[in-house]
């Protein structure tokens, strides 16, 4: 059951608490060419919060998705000096893939809000959300974002309509877990073993037919741009085929078998696929 604080003892509980987290915001830290804060979007189902971690970048300038491509470093979230936590699942809204001249790397441009999901240890108390996070923040050249960022949600508090519509845009980009194989669009059929490649043949609506994939896999692993054939398309399905190269695997580690996830943009958003590498698509 959902434990809610009466508005009077919430609106004194956060008097107490000062400006930033009455703004449902923590202050902004910066690095050179970025800042970072956290936003409080409100109660989420069940007992859980929703927040988000707003990252604003400098003109021209980038930074990376959990899996940064080629090259580059994916961000680092580390939450363990938060109070009243039980845990914090960040989610990612589908990249755009960067050409770097000598390579791609994946990532997002001008600003972006990674929601999270925050689940308390006691619904009943308010959360003390405490972030140290490293990123890197690149143009023609890398350098590292270090930003530490606090924030107080308290129960049963409503967020502000504007800020909670913006996290939820963001929310509405994270791509959608479904099963591999599945023969209705959009699907991910197959991703089986080619010639020091994965081949990855994807299902989707014509209209919402992927400019792109991003493929990942254990660390140790890494891929190349996926490269699509012509695409098959009638009047409702559009059936693709991606090339995607190994550039690099743990010594002595083999294809066959091996965990990666698919994840496909189509339209706003998009489907995220776990299989294991084969002939064919299988579920995990």
């Amino acid at each position: 059951m959902r434990i809610r604080v009466p508005l009077l003892a919430a609106a004194l509980f956060v008097a107490v608490l000062g400006p930033a987290s009455a703004a449902g915001t923590s202050p902004w830290s910066r690095s050179a060419h970025s800042s970072l804060r956290l936003l409080d979007g409100g109660p989420a189902a069940g007992s859980n919060r929703l927040g988000g971690i707003e990252i604003s970048l400098a003109p021209d300038y980038k930074t990376y998705w959990r899996s940064p491509g080629d090259a580059g470093l994916p961000p680092v979230f580390d939450w363990s000096a938060s109070t009243n936590v039980r845990q914090v699942t960040v989610q990612w809204p589908i990249p755009v893939r960067f050409d770097d001249g000598v390579g791609t790397s994946v990532g997002y441009a001008e600003s972006v809000v990674l929601p999270v999901i925050v689940t308390p240890e006691d619904p009943a108390r308010p959360v003390d959300l405490r972030l140290k996070a490293d990123y890197a923040v690149c143009s023609t050249l890398c350098i590292p974002g270090n930003a530490d960022a606090e924030l107080t949600m308290v129960p049963g508090a409503p967020a502000d309509a504007e800020r909670r519509r913006r996290i939820e845009g963001f929310l509405a980009r994270v791509p959608a877990p479904v099963k591999a194989g599945e023969g209705r669009a959009p699907a991910v059929l197959r991703a089986s073993v080619a010639d020091k490649a994965i081949e990855v043949e994807t299902l989707l609506p014509p209209s919402a037919a992927a400019a792109d994939i991003f493929v990942e896999a254990a660390e140790g692993w890494y891929f190349g741009t996926p490269v699509p054939s012509a695409a098959a398309a009638d009047a409702s399905l559009s059936r693709t085929v991606w090339t995607v190269p190994v550039l690099e695997g743990p010594k002595g580690a083999a294809l066959e078998g091996l965990p990666v996830v698919v994840t496909v943009p189509a339209g706003e958003s998009g489907i995220e696929v776990r299989l294991n590498l084969d002939g064919g698509a299988r579920a995990r």
